[in-house]
């Protein structure tokens, strides 16, 4: 299996199957220079769906683990044909990556609170009122 000690995520409690996976990703990850979708990581650990969609669920849930826990550095692109996830190859990537996520969360979050007011407003009849 690949070559990583995921001391943070035993130390974490997280199951040894869950490590199992993490191991698995890591090793594809670390082989390849270019993005990698995450039909070919669920492949490296086994999920097997019908349905394509559902297996990013637990490639999302190992990538966060490698991220969160042990502090891997993997970015990713959701473009339909060159995205998917890598690791950064240097902190200026890795900064850049960060920045392009958070501006994304913010413009996330400025819809959801729109989407949030809007729902409030028809579901409680302020609307009437004005």
């Amino acid at each position: 299996m690949a070559g990583i000690e995921l001391t943070h995520s035993i130390e974490a409690g997280i199951p040894p199957w869950v490590i199992r996976q993490m191991k698995a990703v890591w090793g594809v990850l670390e082989r390849r220079k270019t993005p990698v979708s995450a039909r070919v990581l669920a492949g490296a650990f086994g999920a097997r769906c019908a349905n394509g969609d559902s297996r990013k669920r637990p490639v999302r849930s190992v990538i966060k683990n490698l991220r969160d826990v042990e502090g891997r550095q993997i970015c990713a692109d959701c473009h339909p044909r060159k995205g998917g996830y890598w690791l950064a190859r240097t902190g200026d990537e890795w900064r850049r990556y960060l920045e392009r996520r958070a501006s994304g969360a913010r413009f996330e979050f400025v819809s959801l609170r729109k989407m949030r007011d809007a729902s409030s407003e028809r579901n409680s009849g302020q609307k009437k009122l004005f």
